[in-house]
């Protein structure tokens, strides 16, 4: 699971469909905003979904992977 900050320091648009990568699911923090923003890339072989935490701090995802049962 590839986790990376998804804007440089300069201030900079681009959307999100220009980020995908086949294969991954993809979950961004509000990209739109002045934020560095934040994406994670989950393969779409996981169950998985992103959870909301209503605070102030936005500079951070909240992501449960369900897990294998063998």
């Amino acid at each position: 699971m590839p986790l990376t900050e998804a804007k440089h320091k300069s201030k900079w648009n681009v959307a999100l469909s220009e980020l995908n990568i086949p294969g991954y699911n993809i979950y961004s923090n509000n990209l739109s905003s002045n934020n560095r923003g934040i994406i994670v890339y989950v393969s779409q072989n996981l169950s998985c979904k992103l959870l909301n935490v209503n605070i102030d701090f936005s500079e951070f995802l909240l992501i449960e992977i369900e897990g294998f049962n063998e």
